[in-house]
């Protein structure tokens, strides 16, 4: 009986020895002392506040997602990398969101990456060529993709990125997702591109990018393209005929 007193008591000592070791190691090792940020522009003070982790924090309750959300809300970059090195160092690696278009936003403009995601608003356009959106009423968040009810969103997130994908982005100075039925492309030389509707969306644009590639080179510019199932372009040039638009 005796011997069993002993060893029930050696093991609760354990225990307790445990427990305390446990709960040292979580206060006074495993504890936030280092967060190296790679990347971006962006000061570690705002990365780390944005992402809400602060020296001496448990490395235990550090939850990925939470990180990453909290840096992509900041708009100008997201969360490329994320790793923690035991006992003590988070090592971030950030990227900056590039912008590719711009829409108007009451007295301001928001920027906008190739995904439709929101950089930021600012009251000037900044100086490099973005393409202007128009026809689109949105709701937004720094570092969230664009919404709407009508789906006009979805629609010039997929432009977008078809435009992106074949880097084609550089014939292209609007977008106008007024009439989704009728949806119109402007070039940088000012050449009205008739789109249709979103159907074959894709095809359409590569055989604009080829029409309008072809007509730069002859020094064309203005005129109306129609672009028919994405299989056939039809140009006008100015003032050869009316064009109903």
């Amino acid at each position: 009986m005796r011997r069993r007193t002993k060893v029930l008591i050696a093991a609760l000592t354990a225990l307790v020895l445990l427990a305390a070791l446990s709960l040292w190691l979580g206060k006074c090792v495993f504890v936030l002392r280092t967060i190296v940020v790679q990347g971006g522009s962006l000061d570690v003070e705002t990365i780390a506040a944005a992402a809400g982790l602060a020296q001496g924090k448990s490395v235990w309750k550090l939850r990925e997602e939470e990180v990453r959300a909290g840096i992509n809300s900041l708009g100008r970059v997201y969360l490329d990398a994320y790793q923690l090195k035991l006992p003590d160092k988070l090592l971030l690696r950030v990227k900056e969101r590039t912008p590719e278009a711009m829409l108007k936003c009451g007295e301001e403009l928001l920027l906008l990456d190739g995904a439709c995601c929101a950089i930021g608003a600012v009251e000037e356009a900044p100086d490099r060529d973005l393409i202007y959106l128009s026809g689109l009423e949105v709701s937004w968040a720094p570092g969230e993709i664009l919404s709407d009810t009508e789906g006009r969103a979805a629609l010039c997130r997929e432009i977008l990125g078809s435009l992106e994908e074949r880097q084609a982005g550089m014939y292209v100075s609007e977008i106008d997702l007024s009439d989704p039925e009728d949806l119109r492309i402007i070039t940088r030389s000012g050449i009205l591109v008739l789109l249709g509707d979103s159907r074959g969306i894709s095809e359409k644009l590569a055989l604009m990018q080829a029409a309008v590639a072809d007509l730069e080179g002859t020094g064309a510019t203005g005129g109306t393209l129609r672009l028919i199932d994405g299989s056939r372009a039809d140009y006008s040039p100015p003032c050869a005929d009316k064009v109903q638009t």
